[in-house]
């Protein structure tokens, strides 16, 4: 596993996802834990760092689809 902190770019240099492994992230996020993070954040801006992604999904895994903030 990486060391990568919460707060790091999740495009860019340091962990390199590029619109394919975004996406892959994506869809595999959907399916472990039921959240449609581009369904549900149109901007992405769930996909800026490890702790906003990490938040997002935090938020709609306990509360359910569309409950969430």
């Amino acid at each position: 596993m990486l060391d990568i902190p919460v707060d790091m770019p999740l495009f860019g240099k340091a962990v390199a996802l590029d619109s394919l492994t975004g996406t892959l992230l994506l869809r595999e996020i959907r399916q472990r834990f039921g959240v449609d993070v581009a369904g549900e954040d149109l901007n992405l801006d769930a996909l800026a760092t490890l702790g906003t992604l990490a938040a997002f999904v935090g938020a709609r895994a306990l509360s359910g689809p569309g409950e969430a903030g």
